[in-house]
């Protein structure tokens, strides 16, 4: 929807007013959910201490789990982050004989994709009774259809596009990284992390950016070869905390940490 206003309005700024009252609606309606029974059978026993951000850092076993469950949504900003927003250049290098010229259109549809992968994620997850061969499924056709942007996305327009939402469909595990996270953790923490975890995996788009950027710059690498060596990077990142998660599918979610 983002997408589609961007391209109509065209103008950023009216975009952005849109977005910002529609995120104060959204803060105004969050006030009639209610809690879970879990957080309010804690919530007046003051000797849990509830939400400390830093208790993440002081246990090396929270650490972990919060360090892993980061790592394992990364290529989600990789391919959004570099590959979509970068797409007129990245394509244009490729030798694409007419590469978008923006990359509103390719952001539109591989959120599209990633809303479509958002529901069958979780379906899938659901049918396999695991979050863990859920994530390794999605994370396994990001590699595939990445591959893909890179070999046959440049042969037409339509190609490209198609390989653009195939993208968007195989990044769109984040609706089960994002449970997967919740139920690492226990009750009087699980609220930090579930907000927390998702804000340090679109941060850590900065440094993935920042060394794309730099290694575009270095003449023997260019901009191709940059998104392709910052790409094996992330997902290597990816599946090996991935190979570190647990497996939170039939957790016992009542408890402390």
């Amino acid at each position: 929807m983002a997408g589609t206003v961007g391209i109509s309005i065209g103008n950023w700024r009216i975009s952005y007013m849109i977005g910002g009252i529609m995120g104060l609606a959204l803060l105004i309606m969050r006030i009639g959910v209610l809690e879970s029974t879990m957080f309010n059978a804690v919530k007046t026993n003051k000797e849990i201490k509830k939400g400390n951000f830093l208790s993440l850092f002081t246990s090396k076993e929270r650490f972990t789990k919060f360090i892993t469950i980061i790592l394992v949504a990364l290529p989600v900003w990789f391919v959004m982050g570099i590959l979509i927003t970068f797409c007129p250049e990245i394509m244009k290098s490729l030798g694409m004989e007419t590469p978008p010229q923006n990359a509103r259109l390719a952001m539109t549809l591989a959120y599209v994709g990633i809303t479509i992968g958002d529901v069958v994620s979780g379906l899938i997850s659901q049918k396999l009774q695991s979050r863990k061969k859920s994530l390794i499924l999605f994370l396994a056709l990001a590699v595939l259809f990445c591959i893909g942007y890179f070999t046959i996305g440049k042969t037409s327009v339509v190609m490209f596009y198609t390989i653009v939402m195939l993208i968007g469909f195989a990044t769109g595990y984040w609706a089960v990284f994002i449970s997967t996270a919740a139920e690492l953790f226990g009750t009087n923490m699980r609220s930090t992390v579930t907000t927390s975890v998702p804000n340090f995996v679109r941060g850590g788009t900065i440094l993935i950016t920042t060394l794309f950027q730099y290694l575009g710059k270095i003449d023997s690498i260019g901009t191709v070869y940059s998104a392709i060596i910052v790409g094996c990077i992330v997902f290597a990142l990816g599946f090996f905390a991935w190979s570190r998660l647990q497996e939170t599918f039939h957790k016992d979610l009542n408890y402390i940490e």
